[in-house]
C-alpha cells in the first residue's frame, strides 16, 4: 500500500524590503526583492505599489524604475497561505543622473584675426538632469565668445596673443579649457632672383607665407 504524505504548510511571520532600495539615481531599474521570515513560508500572492508614480514605476511586479528625482514610498503586500497579510514600506529618495564629463573639441585653437572658429563641447551622459553650463574667457580685449548650439563660436580681435576659453558644468563643477591663439593676418612675400624677365625663360618663385593656418591656395 502507498502512504501520501502531505507536507505542513509554513506560516509567514514578517516581511522586509531591502534597504539598499532606499536610494537610487534618476533613470535606474533594480529587481524587486523582499525578504521573509521565515524564508521557506508559504506564500499565496505578492503586491507591489508606490506613492508616487511620477518619481517610482512598477512593472510587471519585478522591476522598479526611477523615472523622476524625488522621494517617493514603496510598498509591499505579501499574503500567506493562510490569508494573513504582511506589509512593509520603505522611503526611496530618487537623486539626480549627475554629469560625468566635459569634453571640448580643441584644447589648443589658433584663430586668424578678425576670423571666426567654432568650439564645440560635449556634456556625458547626454541624458544627465542638468547639462548647462556656464563659459568663460581670461581676456575679452583678444577674443568674442557666443554660445551656440553645440558649443561656442569665438571672433578673434586685431590683437595678436593668446587667452584661455573654459566651460563649467552647473551640476557639479566639472570644467574643460582650450588655450585661442589670435594670430595676425595671412601676409606672403613672393621673391624671384630674376632683375628682369626675357621671353622664354622659367621663372621661379619663393612664396613665404606668414601666419599660415590651414591651406592656403596660390593664383597668378
Amino acid at each position: 500500500a502507498s502512504v501520501i504524505v502531505e507536507a505542513s504548510k509554513v506560516h509567514a511571520q514578517s516581511v522586509g524590503i531591502d534597504e539598499a532600495f532606499a536610494d537610487m539615481t534618476h533613470y535606474d531599474s533594480r529587481t524587486l526583492s523582499y525578504t521573509l521570515e521565515p524564508a521557506d513560508a508559504d506564500i499565496a500572492s505578492v503586491s507591489w505599489t508606490v506613492s508616487n508614480p511620477a518619481v517610482l514605476v512598477v512593472s510587471g511586479q519585478t522591476t522598479l524604475t526611477a523615472q523622476a528625482v524625488g522621494n517617493a514610498l514603496l510598498n509591499v503586500s505579501v499574503t500567506d497561505s493562510f490569508g494573513n497579510v504582511f506589509t512593509d514600506s520603505i522611503e526611496v529618495t530618487v537623486a539626480p543622473l549627475h554629469v560625468s564629463e566635459v569634453l571640448l573639441s580643441e584644447s589648443l585653437l589658433r584663430v586668424r584675426a578678425g576670423k571666426t572658429a567654432d568650439l564645440n563641447l560635449t556634456v556625458n551622459p547626454i541624458n544627465a538632469d542638468d547639462r548647462s553650463v556656464v563659459w568663460t574667457q581670461d581676456r575679452n580685449d583678444l577674443i568674442t565668445v557666443v554660445p551656440t548650439e553645440n558649443g561656442v563660436s569665438i571672433t578673434a580681435g586685431d590683437t595678436e596673443g593668446e587667452t584661455r576659453v573654459a566651460v563649467m558644468a552647473n551640476d557639479n563643477g566639472m570644467t574643460a579649457q582650450c588655450i585661442v591663439e589670435v594670430v595676425g593676418t595671412l601676409a606672403v612675400e613672393a621673391n624671384t632672383e630674376l632683375d628682369h624677365i626675357t621671353s622664354g625663360n622659367d621663372i621661379v618663385w619663393t612664396l613665404n607665407p606668414e601666419n599660415n593656418i590651414g591651406d592656403v591656395t596660390y593664383s597668378i
